[in-house]
């Protein structure tokens, strides 16, 4: 079975720059959002999380 993973994060966040490289190093295939767009930070705001990196 096959999952799909999104990030949301932000640059120049240390905890979300650690996560995408854990999960590249492990072949896990990811969606990325970057949360400095208006339209992915509504997406955000959604799931009414106050902590980056989320992953879905």
């Amino acid at each position: 079975m096959k999952y799909a993973i999104t990030v949301y994060s932000i640059e120049g966040c240390q905890y979300c720059v650690k996560l995408k490289q854990w999960l590249r190093e492990n072949n896990v295939t990811y969606i990325n959002k970057d949360m400095n767009d208006e339209h992915v930070l509504k997406e955000f705001k959604q799931y009414e999380i106050s902590a980056i990196p989320f992953t879905l």
